[in-house]
């Protein structure tokens, strides 16, 4: 498992994907419930959004989209979830969470905070499929 963490406050990515993004950096979670989950970092260490330039506010919410639309293609999933909540890490980031409203169980409405399935960790070869499926396309 690679982590890459700030200098600064020491917020890390676990498994990064090399990706051709403007101001962020890439990591996927391994998580089973959600296949494609990602954290979305901010460069620099800025712990407030507030505090980013027009220009970096633009292009950091550029990059969510663009990962954001990447992970529909991976995964299939309909939609996404983007939730930027600054409680627990001191270091700007949004979760982006590929979502299946469809789903016949009570899953599809919960935040992945609220799910009550057992967390697990994906395959190895999962992680690494999705991985190298989100590289080829953000590095267009």
């Amino acid at each position: 498992m690679l982590k890459e963490d700030c200098e600064f406050c020491g917020f890390g990515l676990y498994n990064p994907v090399a990706a051709t993004l403007s101001v962020t950096r890439l990591g996927l979670y391994s998580d089973a419930r959600f296949p494609g989950r990602s954290i979305l970092m901010f460069y620099d260490h800025v712990e407030d959004m507030a505090k980013l330039s027009e220009s970096d506010l633009l292009s950091f919410w550029k990059d969510a989209i663009t990962v954001g639309e990447a992970i529909k293609r991976v995964t299939g999933s309909p939609r996404v979830n983007f939730a930027v909540l600054g409680n627990a890490a001191p270091h700007l980031h949004v979760h982006i969470i590929p979502r299946y409203p469809e789903a016949e169980d009570s899953t599809a409405t919960r935040s992945p905070w609220e799910d009550l399935r057992p967390r697990e960790e994906m395959s190895a070869k999962d992680l690494n499929s999705l991985r190298e499926q989100l590289e080829a396309i953000l590095k267009k």
